[in-house]
């Protein structure tokens, strides 16, 4: 026997199936405008949704609906050309870009890493710098003393 869902609670996840919607909607318009293949990956990715989002029935049957995308098919009319891919090599020029993006990240990554490095050697490097100022400064005021001193004795002679 089937339980009567609360209409406050089916109102509530109606507002939140609504504002799934709208993110794919926008994300979808956005990677057409850019030129990019649409999945169900860069769907997430740039919407921010997690990637169990499109494993519900209700996202299954919007992308269906309004964009044509099926569990695993991609949009194929978003593609600039109107050349029809091998499917397998398809996925591997996917698999490919997949593979240069996440090496980009990890480039960058490192990177960062290394600049984060430099501007802690280049502190150390000033900071040592101003010790070698301040001991010059230290040891021209004990050799002035020590003329001082050795003039007076030489007076005293």
């Amino acid at each position: 026997m089937p339980r009567k869902i609360p209409l406050k609670l089916q109102e509530v996840q109606q507002a939140h199936r609504e504002k799934t919607y709208k993110k794919i909607e926008a994300a979808v318009s956005l990677l057409k405008t850019e030129g990019r293949i649409i999945t169900r990956s860069r769907i997430a990715e740039t919407s921010g949704l997690a990637a169990s989002t499109f494993c519900k029935q209700h996202v299954k049957e919007f992308l269906l609906k309004r964009f044509g995308i099926g569990a695993k098919e991609i949009l194929v009319s978003s593609l600039r050309s109107s050349i029809v891919y091998d499917e397998n090599r398809f996925n591997e020029l996917l698999r490919q870009n997949d593979d240069l993006a996440k090496r980009l990240l990890r480039t960058e990554q490192r990177l960062d890493n290394e600049r984060q490095r430099i501007k802690e050697v280049i502190a150390c490097r000033d900071a040592l710098d101003h010790e070698v100022k301040v001991l010059r400064g230290e040891l021209d005021i004990a050799k002035r003393k020590i003329r001082i001193i050795y003039g007076k004795k030489g007076l005293d002679k």
